[in-house]
């Protein structure tokens, strides 16, 4: 998919099913930012996709790899991720969904303007989130009003099973370097239990953390919402 412009999608915009050796450059995609559950770009138990040089603004995920409700056997691995621009009203990159592994990813040369979250890691079902790296990406995250999830943070990563009892997947070998951010939340780092998520690094990682006129309504410590 190359050189085209989308606009004003109901719902997910480019989606990405169980495809293989799949390149988007170069493409446009301008949603309401009002609309939820209108991604940008999603992919699902997709292997060797690139994604390169897209302005992307979407009222869901501008960029999403997950592997929803399809079997455990069914893996989202050697996606690449460069030179994009990205705004949410949820997150501008989002990792993890579904029962299946998502692993040897790489997200960098970004820029991640006026989302309610930065980049978000969830590993809510059986499938585990792994090496996965980040680098040289400019974050801006603030509060917005209404129901969105998230409280603005920069960078979110937890691992919490979707229902009680429920078997979850972890999360491991997550790297940060180069990123700056300017947000008006804090980096969320949560596990339900000891172990589950592991080898975490943050290089180089700046954050200015600004007040909101939105604090006292609609802010807090952290939203565990995926």
């Amino acid at each position: 998919v190359r050189a085209v412009t989308l606009r004003n999608a109901p719902t997910w915009t480019l989606h990405l099913d169980d495809c293989e050796n799949a390149t988007i450059t170069a493409i446009s995609v301008q949603n309401n930012l009002l609309v939820p559950n209108s991604d940008g770009i999603h992919c699902t138990t997709c292997r060797r996709v690139r994604i390169s040089d897209c302005d992307i603004s979407a009222g869901d995920d501008a960029i999403a790899v997950t592997t929803l409700d399809n079997p455990a056997d069914k893996v989202s691995e050697n996606v690449t991720v460069t030179n994009c621009t990205l705004q949410s009203r949820s997150a501008g990159i989002r990792v993890g969904y579904g029962n299946g592994p998502i692993r040897d990813c790489t997200f960098q040369n970004l820029t991640i303007r006026e989302s309610n979250r930065g980049i978000g890691l969830f590993v809510r079902d059986a499938g585990s989130i792994e090496n996965i790296l980040f680098s040289n990406i400019t974050i801006r995250t603030r509060l917005h009003t209404g129901h969105w999830w998230g409280n603005a943070e920069p960078i979110h990563l937890s691992v919490i099973p979707q229902r009680k009892g429920a078997s979850v997947g972890r999360m491991r070998n997550i790297a940060f370097s180069n990123i700056t951010a300017d947000s008006q939340s804090g980096i969320v780092v949560y596990g339900h239990e000891r172990g589950s998520i592991s080898n975490v690094s943050f290089d180089n990682v700046r954050l200015n953390i600004r007040k909101s006129p939105l604090d006292a309504s609609y802010g807090g410590n952290f939203d565990l919402r995926p």
